[in-house]
């Protein structure tokens, strides 16, 4: 599993490693969180079941509701 952010420096985590590419045996579902301050942190979970690169590009956060929210995406 591949993941990558927009923006580039998000903080991407696979599982409990924070790394943007992970590798496993087919079969086995991750989760994963990509977040930054100032952008709405996105998450879901995917099943690998061929090499799989995600595109996740984060929202930038409402400046009037000073918290972070989190948006379900599935993969």
């Amino acid at each position: 599993l591949t993941i990558n952010p927009t923006p580039a420096d998000a903080t991407v985590t696979i599982g409990n490693a924070a790394v943007n590419t992970l590798a496993v045996p087919y079969g086995t579902t991750l989760d994963w969180v990509v977040s930054k301050d100032g952008y709405i942190t996105q998450s879901g979970s995917v099943e690998l079941t061929e090499d799989t690169l995600l595109e996740i590009e984060l929202v930038a956060a409402p400046a009037e509701e000073g918290k972070t929210e989190t948006e379900e995406v599935e993969g």
